[in-house]
Parts: structure tokens; sequence; C-alpha cells
């Protein structure tokens, strides 16, 4: 399993005598989201900020790697077996995920390892429900990134494009309920979160917001709007 160069930092003082020359960031071991939970360390100002947040909980400091792209992959369990997702192809804007397209567009060999890999962590920690393991594309190389325990936003297509979705196949595994394969709809499909521009919408009149998607809409049928809130 290739991950990205890291080591583990207890307190601040595991940051004593930092080397700037690399860039790395600094992520809190568990309960990170959308970059919460993160610090980029590229000056003594964040380098502060970094230090606060090492005292605070355990984190891993992870250099920066050069990838082509990020993808993960949606598995559940039910204690003994699993069902895995299409590999997703992840789009960020300002580390909040912005769109995600399925089937992810790599090669079908690197597809296949993808889901190779995410059962192997699936199997390794007796998976009970859904999980997301994060990856990044680098060239032929593919890295695990971090490992969301939950339903995930990069998911939600699921609910639309397959028949059965990613909370379906989460409930039958909490339950030790046999699990599905997981039929997709052969079309791309694609997800776009609106959580990075919720704020600017709702600064305006709340009564453009029902005819900008009914339009969409018309145009469009097969699309499905949702507030994640």
């Amino acid at each position: 399993m290739d991950l990205a160069p890291y080591r583990i930092i207890r307190s601040s003082a595991d940051l004593t005598g930092y080397d700037f020359s690399t860039k790395r960031v600094l992520k809190t071991a568990t309960g990170g989201y959308d970059g919460h939970g993160q610090v980029v360390i590229r000056d003594e100002e964040s380098l502060a900020t970094a230090r606060d947040l090492a005292d605070k909980t355990l984190c891993v400091l992870e250099d920066f790697v050069p990838f082509t792209m990020e993808i993960s992959v949606i598995v559940s369990g039910n204690g003994t077996d699993l069902t895995l997702f299409p590999v997703q192809e992840n789009i960020h804007r300002n580390n909040i995920l912005s769109k995600t397209i399925v089937p992810a567009r790599i090669s079908q060999d690197l597809a296949d390892r993808a889901l190779q890999m995410a059962r192997k962590i699936a199997t390794e920690v007796q998976l009970s429900g859904t999980l997301c393991i994060e990856m990044f594309v680098a060239g032929n190389q593919i890295l695990v990134n971090e490992i969301a325990p939950r339903p995930h936003n990069s998911g939600h297509y699921s609910i639309e494009a397959c028949d059965f979705s990613q909370f379906d196949t989460h409930i039958l595994g909490i339950l030790g309920q046999p699990l599905p394969e997981v039929p997709f709809m052969p079309q791309l499909s694609c997800s776009m979160s609106l959580a990075s521009t919720w704020k600017k919408l709702r600064s305006t009149s709340q009564n453009i917001l029902a005819p900008t998607f009914i339009s969409m809409v018309k145009k469009k049928p097969s699309i499905t709007v949702r507030w994640d809130m």
C-alpha cells in the first residue's frame, strides 16, 4: 500500500527545527473533513498555527506529492462480505469537494488497482458499514491519501446512479445483512456540490433559487437537485 511520506506528530515539540525546504501539510489523525483539521505549512506564521493544532490532538505531517488526479472508492461491508462502488474522480475547490465524475477517467488497470486497495483496507478493518478511501493518482502509481469511515459526499451520486446507494449499503452493513452487488448506470454520472456557493446564494433573494433550478431541470430532465446541508 503506497502512501505519501509522513511522520506522526504527537505535540508541537515534534515540529522543533522545522525544515521549510519541503512543502508539507499537518493533518489531524481523526475528525478532519473538507480542509478542516489541516494546516499547510509554508512559513513561520502557518508553522505557529500547526504547533497549536499539534498540541491539541494527534496529527500526521505529510509531504505534498505531485499528482494528476484525486480519486476515491466507496466500499461497504457487513463484517464478512464487501460490496464496492465504481472508482470516482474528485475535483476540489478551496479544499472542498466541487465535482465528482463516475467512473473516474483513468485506465482500467488503475481502476482495478484502486478497487483492490479499497478491498484490502476494508478487509483488514473487518468493515461494518460504509467507508470511503481517498487516493491520489500519480502517473502510474496510486497513493492512499485519507480514509473517511462514513458515507461520503463523493458518493452522493449513488442515490440516483445506482440501484443501491451508499446509504442503503451502509444500513445493510451495520445490521449484518447480505450486501447486494451495486449496478451502475452505464452513462457518465457527474455530481456537483454547491456547498461553497451556498452562502453567496443565501445572501441574495431566496426567490431566485427555485426558478433557477426549475430552469436547469427543464433543460436537462436527468438532473436531480438536492440540498446537502
